[in-house]
């Protein structure tokens, strides 16, 4: 079962990180802009966050307040 929740991040420049704590909302080791909303999906040991734009995966998915 995945559990999925919108949450609002910061971007520090690292790119795609891999989560490994459940700190998340307190976590700016992220790759989208300041004040980007997103989707992230929890896997078992973590959360990996990838811009939308990224070939490689699609474990994050940018909405808009018209989703709401």
């Amino acid at each position: 079962m995945v559990d999925e929740t919108d949450v609002s991040l910061t971007t520090n420049g690292n790119g795609a990180q891999a989560y490994f704590n459940t700190n998340l909302l307190g976590d700016t080791a992220c790759p989208l802009d300041p004040g980007d909303r997103c989707r992230a999906i929890a896997v078992q040991y973590g959360i990996l966050l990838v811009p939308e734009t990224d070939e490689r995966s699609f474990t994050i998915e940018v909405v808009t307040t018209d989703d709401q």
